[in-house]
């Protein structure tokens, strides 16, 4: 706690705080002149968190005595932000998602390949599976998930993808703060924020989104392929390898996988009714 005050005084010349929460990572803090959060920051491109302040949407970040956005602390890197929120409480739900990725925000960039980058992945959860003991959990069956996506995702144009404001890992947004936090954003295919929402949300909230409301959104066929492979995709169990203490996470994912794959059958036949010729989604469904 003395590190955080000697950050506050040095870096900002804050002395009085009232803490109201403390994490590893954030810790959020009132005084007399409003609300903020200290965040740890691990890895950031300042061009990009610049082009975002400019949106004048996200948090605020405050510029150091040094008149910098970073301050760095014992080989730390900390960042301080005004919350411009007015309702704090709120649980972020589909539609916030949604407002975030219609605005309208370009920067040039080179297009992911998702194939090669779900290959890496499967090929390290291959290695690591050799050096740990993992007969307790059915590792072959979300490798089987993996290669589905994997097949899918051959088929998609990357030109033809549309990108936009996304978030970095959805399980980190827990609650509004962090869904206007520069931070948590990079630029990239508008669907992985929604996709991997809606994963998270089935699998930790125990309900169903309002999906359809990606309908709405301007998006192409090669969009909804790419969708529906990254819903397949299995990050809510590949994401535990590593974690201590995973077993009842897992059993709450095997409890659900079932519903989950007939979700995601259900998300493919409406996709099914707004485009012909799309017979291999079909065979998708006879592999769920």
């Amino acid at each position: 706690m003395i590190f955080i005050n000697n950050i506050l005084l040095y870096f900002y010349n804050i002395k009085n705080i009232d803490i109201i929460s403390n994490n590893n990572s954030n810790m959020y803090f009132k005084n007399e002149n409003g609300y903020y959060i200290l965040k740890k920051i691990d890895n950031f491109d300042i061009t990009f968190i610049n082009n975002i302040e400019k949106l004048n949407i996200f948090k605020y970040i405050i510029n150091n005595k040094f008149n910098n956005k970073i301050s760095t602390y014992n080989n730390t890197n900390y960042a301080l932000m005004n919350i411009r929120i007015q309702r704090p409480n709120k649980i972020i739900n589909i539609d916030d998602l949604i407002y975030i990725m219609n605005i309208n925000f370009y920067i040039p960039m080179k297009i992911n390949n998702y194939y090669l980058l779900w290959i890496t992945k499967v090929e390290y959860i291959q290695e690591y599976i050799k050096e740990y003991d993992l007969s307790d959990y059915d590792i072959n069956y979300y490798l089987g998930l993996s290669d589905i996506a994997i097949n899918m995702i051959k088929k998609i144009d990357y030109s033809n993808i549309s990108y936009g404001l996304v978030y970095k890992r959805f399980y980190n947004i827990n609650e509004i703060y962090d869904l206007f936090d520069p931070f948590n954003l990079y630029y990239g295919s508008k669907v992985n924020t929604i996709s991997e929402f809606i994963k998270y949300s089935y699998f930790y909230n125990h309900h169903k989104n309002e999906y359809e409301k990606i309908f709405k959104l301007n998006l192409n066929l090669n969009d909804y392929i790419l969708f529906i492979a990254r819903l397949i995709f299995p990050t809510y169990f590949f994401d535990l390898l590593g974690e201590k203490n995973i077993q009842q996470k897992y059993i709450n994912i095997v409890n659900n996988i079932d519903g989950y794959n007939n979700f995601i059958k259900e998300i493919i036949l409406e996709i099914k009714k707004r485009y012909k010729n799309l017979s291999f989604l079909e065979n998708i469904i006879n592999l769920l």
